[in-house]
Order: structure tokens, then sequence, then C-alpha cells
């Protein structure tokens, strides 16, 4: 939700779509299913602790959207 606010407070046509699913552990983050980061904390949890966050490979993004379709979260 801090995430999400402080988006919407630099951009208002931020949306931002939680959706938690058993088969996924790790928070990606896609852009128009065209780009997208991997991030190895909670949104809320960003900017207290040191995490992981790098960008996907173009054919990740890919694959992960295709994923993310079939299992209905897209």
């Amino acid at each position: 939700a801090v995430v999400e606010a402080k988006a919407k407070a630099r951009n208002a046509s931020v949306v931002v779509d939680h959706r938690p699913h058993n088969g996924y552990h790790d928070r990606f983050w896609l852009l128009d299913r065209t780009a997208g980061i991997l991030v190895g904390t909670s949104a809320n949890s960003l900017g207290r602790k040191y995490a992981l966050a790098d960008y996907l490979e173009a054919g990740d993004v890919t694959d992960l959207a295709a994923a993310l379709v079939t299992d209905g979260l897209l």
C-alpha cells in the first residue's frame, strides 16, 4: 500500500495490481508486458532492509507474462 501510494503521488495514472498466487514466490513487476523487474522483498518492505532488485530480460518478461495469463493472473 505504501509503494502504491508513493507511485500514485508521482503519477496519478499508475495502476498497481497485486495478485498473490501460491505458484509464484518472487515478486515480479511488469510494465505493459514489455519490461519488468524482479524484486526480492515485498513492496511494503522496500527501503527498510537490503533487498535484490534486477531487470528481467525481454524473453523472461514474455515467458512470465504468458505463464501469468495461463494462471489467470493477467
